[in-house]
């Protein structure tokens, strides 16, 4: 093999990594937003269970004195999930930003893969015609010898 063939094999084996890496990225960006969207979900609940509680203790005749310690456990939950859902929407956008780069570096690999092909591609068909012309070429010629021989 030569060394341009090794190097298009080293290539397309590359090519094939970037793909890997590239898809474990995009299948972690997708648990990442499915955990996301859960604990959105988790968090309107808990919102609601909390406005449930707080209308509760208007309701009640006499406001208990004590109305923080009853709100207290689901603000604690409230605040941890929006501390979640802020951690995951940083590793998602840290996420995003790797597979651009990863898409980006990809694509100028495909395309310099893409120029590679085209190079051999229009090689072939140079030369395919290349070797038509000379077909004609020499058809001429010895059209052109074989009518001078035939004047007298």
């Amino acid at each position: 093999m030569g060394r341009n063939s090794k190097q298009t094999i080293r290539r397309a084996v590359n090519t094939a990594n970037a793909d890997a890496i590239l898809q474990v990225w995009m299948d972690e960006r997708q648990n990442l937003t499915e955990q996301r969207a859960r604990a959105y979900e988790n968090l309107k609940e808990l919102e609601k269970l909390l406005n449930q509680k707080m209308d509760q203790l208007k309701k009640q005749n006499p406001p208990p004195l004590d109305a923080t310690n009853t709100t207290q456990p689901l603000n604690e939950a409230i605040y941890q999930k929006e501390m979640l859902i802020g951690k995951l929407e940083r590793d998602i956008a840290a996420l995003e930003e790797k597979i651009q780069q990863r898409l980006n570096a990809h694509g100028l690999r495909l395309s310099d893969m893409e120029n590679f092909a085209y190079q051999i591609e229009s090689s072939k068909v140079a030369w395919l015609e290349l070797q038509q012309t000379k077909q004609e070429i020499s058809k001429a010629f010895d059209a052109a010898v074989v009518k001078m021989n035939n004047t007298p």
